[in-house]
């Protein structure tokens, strides 16, 4: 069974038994309310089975669905906020959850607030929930005994995006910073003016008015190159196993000096350059060579003639 919800205020909710329901200020209907933007009869709710309609019977801008006014008769499912008027309510289906339905989660926030700037207002803030009217009418939700009000001055409403005042055809007008305005969405601190009464907004911190805290990305540790040595092998990643890293660490070992506007090296032999190289031969080995041989010779010419004589 479905139900109508009041957003931010104190009526329960009301349980829809009825196929049918008309909505406006007679009596008569099986949801009356007392809204000056309402007529008589002014709205019809139907339901057959699981689905569920909504049916603007005068054709103006007072009856909505999820802000958009209803022209013809329109399908309304769970979660749909409905307007009547400055009433608003949210169609529930108690088995099932409410997702994300930024309507209403911005319309059940607390804390939007008119602070009085005027001298001639009780300095209390006055607390902003749903939609209310504001003048000089008893009927009104801020009602102000100001003859420069009209009877329904303004509207104030909590809806997707903030806190939104309408004027509704008011004698001297609805400002906003100064500015005479007939609809406008509100921000943190600017001045709403009726007249010469003046509020200043007050309100829930928004979503957008917060820093998002973005955690430190894991890298990998950087690998210096030395800009003043051009043949050092730079290093390229592949994931993070360095590629060529013998051949940098060698080339970066090479002294680098400049000479005649060219960059000239230092030859440094490498392993596989001094493997080639052989020892040179002394010259005092050169001179004992014959040396030997020739008394070699004279000792086996000796030892020959004492054997033959």
């Amino acid at each position: 069974m479905l139900q109508l919800k009041y957003l931010n205020q104190t009526k329960k909710p009301l349980w829809l038994v009825e196929s049918n329901y008309f909505v406006g200020t007679d009596a008569g209907c099986e949801l009356c309310l007392q809204d000056h933007l309402l007529h008589a009869k002014h709205a019809q709710l139907n339901f057959k089975g699981d689905e569920a309609t909504i049916e603007n019977l005068v054709g103006d801008s007072a009856i909505r669905v999820n802000d958009m006014p209803v022209r013809s008769p329109k399908r309304i499912v769970h979660g749909d906020i409905l307007s009547f008027g400055d009433v608003r309510v949210m169609l529930v289906d108690p088995k099932q959850p409410i997702v994300n339905n930024t309507a209403f989660n911005e319309a059940s926030k607390p804390g939007w607030k008119l602070q009085p700037v005027n001298t001639m207002l009780v300095a209390k803030d006055i607390d902003v929930h749903g939609q209310m009217t504001l003048g000089r009418a008893p009927d009104c939700n801020i009602s102000l005994p100001f003859s420069h009000l009209s009877r329904h001055h303004a509207s104030l409403t909590i809806s997707s995006r903030g806190l939104e005042v309408r004027d509704l055809g008011s004698v001297n007008g609805t400002f906003v910073n100064g500015v005479k305005v007939d609809k406008a969405v509100l921000n943190l601190g600017d001045k709403l003016s009726f007249d010469n009464l003046a509020f200043t907004i007050s309100g829930p911190e928004r979503d957008v008015d917060k820093t998002v805290f973005r955690p430190t990305l894991k890298t990998e540790s950087a690998i210096p190159i030395v800009a003043s040595q051009p043949d050092a092998t730079r290093l390229a990643h592949v994931g993070s196993k360095p590629i060529a890293a013998a051949n940098a660490a060698n080339a970066a070992k090479r002294p680098i000096s400049r000479a005649n506007g060219g960059i000239a090296r230092q030859a440094v032999k490498t392993e596989q350059e001094s493997s080639h190289l052989v020892a040179p031969e002394s010259s005092s080995n050169k001179s004992t060579w014959p040396v030997v041989l020739v008394l070699a010779g004279a000792a086996g010419a000796a030892i020959w003639f004492y054997l033959k004589g």
